[in-house]
């Protein structure tokens, strides 16, 4: 049996979710259902009540970049 290995998020990557949930008025502590159009815009299942930074933690790299987008189309949605 080999093993993969999944980069996960990057501390910066981390900090950058977070500073964007604030910037979108969105809670930072735990993921909850104000989350959900962005995470499904990232293709991530919400976890709903896990701490915001446990579940950033759980994710991938690609799908923390995915995820800073999704928060930045709120802020600033298409024209």
């Amino acid at each position: 049996m080999t093993a993969t290995t999944v980069a996960t998020s990057t501390f910066r990557q981390r900090g950058r979710i977070c500073a964007a949930l604030k910037e979108a008025g969105l809670a930072k502590a735990f993921v909850t259902d104000e989350h959900a159009p962005a995470l499904a815009k990232a293709g991530l299942a919400p976890e709903y009540g896990t701490p915001m930074l446990t579940f950033l933690r759980g994710i991938s790299s690609t799908a923390a970049a995915r995820l800073l987008t999704a928060l930045r189309d709120i802020k600033e949605p298409a024209r």
